[in-house]
């Protein structure tokens, strides 16, 4: 503590150095945040060709609309769809908050 005060240059650079470590991690975290973004795209791109590929697959078993496997599976895909909508959300208030 008594060298710092007797050297007023090394207590001066003490504000630099926080800013520089602050903008460091600010870098990480928004790139951290592109990543996820980009995850969650393709995540979303994977659910809509699952959900496509289920749709497909019983229109060619016969299967009709409303069965209770039918309701599952919407349910689950909406669950899914509002899981989805809100992370990115999350994410969104994240990097505008920046």
């Amino acid at each position: 503590m008594a060298a710092e005060a007797a050297d007023p240059r090394r207590a001066g650079d003490l504000p630099q150095l926080a800013e520089n470590l602050l903008c460091r991690l600010q870098e990480n975290f928004q790139a951290l945040t592109e990543k996820l973004t980009l995850r969650m795209e393709e995540m979303g791109e994977r659910i809509n060709d699952l959900e496509k590929h289920v749709a497909d697959l019983m229109t060619e078993a016969g299967i009709e609309e409303n069965t209770d496997e039918d309701l599952r599976l919407s349910l689950l895909l909406s669950e899914t769809n509002k899981t989805r909508t809100l992370a990115r959300d999350l994410l969104l208030d994240t990097t505008t908050d920046t």
